[in-house]
This record gives structure tokens, sequence and C-alpha cells, in this order.
């Protein structure tokens, strides 16, 4: 196998972005990319199943290098001053490799299966897991998005979400490459710059998660910005989209925002909500080359209108999880990708998720969707988001907890939120706590992380000290 190549860290997005991912893939190395930890562990770095032993030591510490050597073991060692600094062993900065690099440009030929990059999940319910992306997943993403999201070489792409997610890396990176088209790097997002970049550089493809498109709206009624006529395409993705967003956004911009579906495991997009008929809260339809199934606990597929498990299988899929072959052996299952998620398909072949399998609350054995009662909170005149989890209560039966974010100046109490939840859910759906918060948990792109809701929680990144 070829040696790994990864992009450890990089504080800002910048144009070693766009040489550094596609040229490493081209060259023959497998690439990966960096995940920041959160804010309980700042500035850390977390590299995941990685089973290569090595040693990380201070200046001062005196290291048996042959005795390594012989065990297999790397080391790296803190320089005493100047300007390197502690890094794992076997690697270089990016500045270093550019210096002793050649400017003559060489691809290299692979195998289609052969790996190219290691992408690593949100984690939204359990530890990160990194993706194994091959050639061929990357090829056949381009591929099948050229008929659901039609360009041409005249047109601008601006990704606002970061190439360490497998979203802006596949659709917001590789594909204007691919398609010979512009990009504008985002360095650093800020709403009201971004909306003078639109202008001024005549994009007219954006890529973003949904809270980015609620701070441009914001924004852009603060400046009173109208409508962009070079904007084509906003696509959203990495988390669903409230109607009443797109709603709002088209009247403000002027522009449809396009949502799509898709997994890190199945390499970004399977399916998009077609530009000529957009069905607003549905995924859209599978695009070409792709098949989608809704399938009971059983694995048999199951009629319209009817709820289960959402299975992708196509090109795009990876080949499964980097050095975990029990989770790749669950997921992967005859070609098909279990994607954990809850949906169904309607009579016209649109598909609609409704929860991820795991949040599914299970209540005087009755299944509970939380996006259902999430879906309400979020209509509330004084809710600005909310979230839903099950509690396990000490006689082993579920609870329904909501935390809610209050809008600022809105003051309101658990008693009205309960009062409004009984009025349009049944009794059985209505919560039986409410705790207001803040901010709500979430993952660098937006995802809701309910499983830091949940009281048996404990972040798997720190190391309580033993005190005995």
């Amino acid at each position: 196998m070829t040696a790994q190549w990864r992009l450890i860290y990089n504080p800002e997005g910048d144009v070693a972005d766009v040489l550094a991912m596609p040229s490493a893939v081209a060259e023959g190395k497998i690439a990966g990319r960096y995940i920041m930890a959160a804010k309980a562990t700042p500035e850390t770095v977390i590299i995941q199943r990685m089973k290569r032993k090595g040693i990380l030591a201070g200046a001062e510490v005196s290291i048996d290098r042959e005795e390594a050597e012989k065990k297999e073991i790397d080391i790296a060692v803190m320089p005493k001053a100047g300007r390197a600094s502690t890094r794992p062993a076997e690697t270089i900065s990016f500045q270093e490799m550019m210096v002793k690099s050649s400017d003559q440009f060489e691809s290299v030929d692979r195998d289609e299966d052969d790996l190219a990059a290691l992408i690593y999940t949100s984690g939204t319910t359990g530890m990160p897991k990194g993706v194994m992306i091959s050639q061929k997943n990357f090829i056949s993403e381009c591929a099948i998005t050229e008929e659901p999201i039609q360009t041409d070489p005249k047109d601008c792409f601006a990704s606002l979400v970061p190439f360490f997610h497998i979203f802006g890396l596949a659709d917001g990176c590789v594909l204007p490459i691919f398609r010979g088209n512009t990009s504008v790097l985002i360095p650093q997002y800020h709403p009201r710059k971004f909306l003078a970049t639109l202008a001024e550089k005549k994009v007219s493809v954006v890529l973003a998660i949904p809270t980015q498109y609620l701070h441009l709206m914001m924004a852009a009624k603060r400046r009173r910005t109208g409508e962009i006529p070079h904007l084509r395409y906003c696509i959203s993705g990495a988390a669903p989209l409230p109607i009443k967003v797109i709603e709002a956004f088209k009247e403000i911009f002027g522009a449809m925002i396009v949502e799509g579906f898709g997994m890190t495991e199945s390499t970004a997009a399977v399916a998009v909500n077609p530009p000529e008929k957009i069905k607003e809260g549905s995924i859209g339809l599978p695009c070409p080359q792709i098949e989608l199934k809704i399938v009971d606990n059983q694995g048999k597929e199951v009629g319209q209108g009817i709820a289960g498990e959402l299975l992708i299988k196509g090109p795009v899929v990876s080949q499964g999880y980097y050095n975990l072959p029990k989770e790749t052996k669950e997921t992967f299952k005859n070609g098909w990708l279990r994607s954990g998620d809850i949906g169904y398909k309607d009579e016209e072949g649109y598909f609609f998720i409704t929860d991820r399998k795991k949040d599914i609350i299970i209540k005087g054995g009755y299944n509970i969707s939380p996006k259902e009662i999430e879906d309400l909170l979020n209509q509330h005149p004084k809710v600005k988001e909310a979230a839903v989890v099950g509690l396990q209560e000490e006689d082993k039966k579920e609870a329904i907890k909501a935390f809610c974010v209050p809008l600022e100046g809105e003051p309101t109490s658990k008693e009205e939120i309960l009062e409004y939840c009984r009025k349009a859910l049944a009794t059985y759906k209505t919560p039986d706590e409410i705790e207001f918060l803040e901010v709500l948990p979430k993952s660098a792109t937006g995802k809701l992380l309910r499983k830091e809701l949940r009281d048996d929680y404990k972040d798997p990144r720190l190391i309580e000290r033993d005190d005995s």
C-alpha cells in the first residue's frame, strides 16, 4: 500500500486546501483531513484508528532509539526552541513539503478500487469512524451529480462547508475542479463579507449548511440586500433544512435552495431535489446510478408511505471503515449501505428522512420520532431551536426530554411550552421534561449532537484522574 499522506491541521482555509487534497490523490497517495476537537479539548487533533506505536517526548527526555527501532516504535521529540514544534513521527509541514517538491507535476495511474482518502464521520451517535473513499468513489460522485446539478464552464463555485467534511470536499472542492469551474475560497466565513464576495466574484453556485443560510438571510435584511441575478444554485446539505428557511431565502435572494442528502459513507450526495420540481422537506430523488430503498427490521422492502430504514446502493458507496471490520460488516451488506436513517418514499418516488434510527424513542410500546416533536417546538414563536431525546428512567422506562433555546427578548416558561405541546401532540408524545439552554451542541457543520444531551454522555477524549 502506498504510504499515507495526511493534512493534519490547517487553521484557515486557503489555496493550500485545493493544492493539497486533489494533488495527493492524483499522485497516488492516501489523503486524509484533520478533525478538530470541541471546546473541551481545545487545539487538539483526533487521528482515529491508527495502529502504529509511537512515542511523543519532550526535548530533555532520554529515549533508547535503537531499542525503539527494533520494536518498530516511531519517535517524535519536541525541539528545545526555534520554529519547529512537536509533530507526529514521519511528518513534514506543508511549507517544508512545498520547498522540497518538484515543480513538475506527475499523476500516478491507480486502480479504481485503490484507497484515495480517509474521511471521518461527524460522530453524531458514537465515535467518529474513518471512511475509506476510493478513487472510483470520487469520480462517481462527480458523474452522478452531473444531471441534477447542471453547470457550465462559466459557473463560479463558493463552498462555505469546510473541506474536512465530505460535502465540502467532494462537491465543493473536487467537483468544480473536475468540471473546470472557478472556485472562490472562503478563508474565514463571515456573513456580511460573504455577501460582498457573492456580488464581487459573481458566484453562481453556493454550498452551505442550514445555519449558514440563516446567517446570510439575517445579514441581507440588515444590509437590505436584494435579489442576486447571477446566483443559480444554493445547495444545502449536512443537516435537515426547515421549510420556512427555504421560503424566506427565496423571497430575499430570488434563488431557491436545493436540498440534497448524502453521507460520508456515500461520498456525499446520493439524492437531490430536482430544481424543476422541488418538494420541500424531501431529500429528493435518487441521483443517476443510485438505488435507494426503505426496509423494515428484517431487511424487507416496504411500500410507499411506510417508514423504515433507508438503504443506499451505487458506485459512490465506500469500501467501509478504516480498521473497523465489525462496524463495516454491520453497515455494508451485500452492496447496500445501511444509512441508519428512518424515512419513507412517496407516490412520486421522492424520499423523506424523519429520524436517525438510534434516536427513536420507545415509550409505552410506541416508537416516537424526536424530529416530529422538534419540528413542532421550532414553530413556537418564542423558540429559536429545539432538540428532543429519550432518557432512561430508574424503572427502565424511557421519558421524553426537550431542550429549547429561547429567542432573545422573548421570555417563556416550561409550562407554556408543555401546554403548547399538549394542544398539538398525543399524550404519549408530549415531553415529560423541558430544559432551557443558551445553545444546542452541534458538530462543526451544524449537525445536532443529541448524544451530548443524554444523561449518560461522557466525552471519550477526556481522561479522568483516579485519586484513589
